[in-house]
């Protein structure tokens, strides 16, 4: 009964975006909610179109069919899974009303970025949090052992630490998640660093550093996370890194268009938003120096060699997830060698591969958002045919 009424509710709805004109529609004008970055680009009436202001009702409504047909070949198949045409996305408060959290996995944030919503659509539970723990203490146990310092690092999430700027009733407990994370390792004797704290007074700030059709942060914002990273790993470790890197007055920062259509995480998007546009900032280096050398094995690691006078003269292993690429140029000219280790592709075993390179000091350096059980192997084992075991630093 309660489907029925719903459906009743929807198909009105339905009839009144079709006959009204869009300037006098109140679930139009209900709907609508402007991007900053794009004075003709709205949230969506359904995920796969944009509501925009000069459409007519026909167009909108015929859109809104077309957007529906696509929905429901791309997110529920069954038709048991949701009601009448397979749930339209109207805004945040209209999809309370119908108690739908979500269409798909993406949401628009009141700021205008667009999120997938991860896999912590629920508080991490505590047998998971256990077995990373437990891992985490085993590894941090064996560097120890080793006399190699360890640093556990959060990145930021693209949702702020206290301001997530969700429509009313979405939730994602990606924050709360390593939260716990960051609390039991920290109660377990680990040195941890939340970087989601740079900006945590700032979440305007936090947002501007951000991608707004991607999940990565920006250059700026990872260098920020680098210098503190060094200022943490010289609490233990004597090392005297060249103020110059340091310093991002001594960076070119550019901006260049960025075709997050084609190039980023959310590109099977890119047909839908069309008018979003996107730049992104490259840093640049000016003090002269030689390009630290890069073999990228294919296998989880990328190895960095600087020969510049002004790297520290240490073998640094950083595990890490994409984010690290943000400010792995400034990491990689700050030290002689460095490893960066991506332990959900890696093959081998990473804490043999430390003992072999020798490492001075081991980061783990990942977001928020993938705090999940692949980026914990410390201690596992993937085999890898000889020829493509990848060089060590001798």
């Amino acid at each position: 009964m309660c489907k029925k009424c719903i459906a009743v509710v929807f198909l009105l709805l339905i009839f009144i975006c079709w006959y009204i004109p869009v300037s006098d529609n109140p679930i139009l004008a209900f709907a609508k909610q402007p991007i900053k970055q794009s004075k003709n680009f709205y949230w969506n009436v359904s995920v796969p179109f944009s509501l925009m202001p000069d459409r007519s009702s026909k167009e909108l409504s015929k859109a809104l069919n077309e957007g529906l047909k696509s929905y429901r070949r791309n997110y529920f198949p069954s038709y048991e899974k949701c009601i009448g045409f397979h749930c339209a996305h109207f805004h945040g408060d209209l999809q309370g009303l119908l108690d739908i959290r979500k269409v798909g996995n993406f949401i628009k944030l009141n700021t205008g970025h667009i999120v997938q919503l991860q896999v912590a659509e629920q508080e991490i539970d505590d047998e998971l949090l256990d077995n990373i723990t437990q891992k985490t203490i085993r590894f941090n146990s064996f560097l120890k052992k080793k006399n190699i310092p360890f640093l556990f690092t959060i990145f930021p999430y693209k949702l702020h630490k206290t301001d997530q700027q969700f429509p009313c009733r979405i939730k994602d407990y990606t924050n709360e998640n390593a939260d716990k994370i960051y609390h039991t390792l920290t109660a377990s004797g680990i040195d941890c660093y939340d970087a989601r704290d740079i900006f945590l007074d700032n979440p305007e700030k936090h947002y501007q550093l951000y991608f707004i059709g991607d999940h990565h942060w920006k250059e700026e914002y990872a260098f920020e996370a680098f210098k503190c990273m060094i200022a943490r790993m010289s609490r233990v470790i004597n090392i005297s890194i060249d103020e110059r890197l340091l310093d991002i007055s001594n960076y070119n920062i550019s901006e260049e268009p960025f075709p997050w259509q084609k190039q980023s995480a959310y590109k099977n998007l890119g047909v839908h938003y069309t008018d979003l546009e996107e730049t992104k900032s490259r840093m640049t280096f000016q003090i002269p120096h030689k390009s630290p050398e890069m073999s990228n094995y294919n296998n989880g690691l990328i190895y960095f060699h600087s020969d510049n006078d002004f790297s520290v003269d240490k073998t640094i292993v950083i595990i890490r997830d994409s984010y690290y690429e943000y400010n792995q140029m400034p990491f990689s000219l700050a030290f002689k060698n460095v490893y960066a280790v991506d332990l959900r592709d890696f093959q081998g075993n990473v804490s043999e591969f430390i003992s072999q390179v020798n490492a001075d000091y081991v980061f783990f350096a990942v977001s928020a958002f993938q705090l999940e059980r692949r980026v914990f192997r410390f201690d596992y084992t993937s085999k890898y045919p000889e020829s493509n075991s990848p060089m060590v630093n001798p």
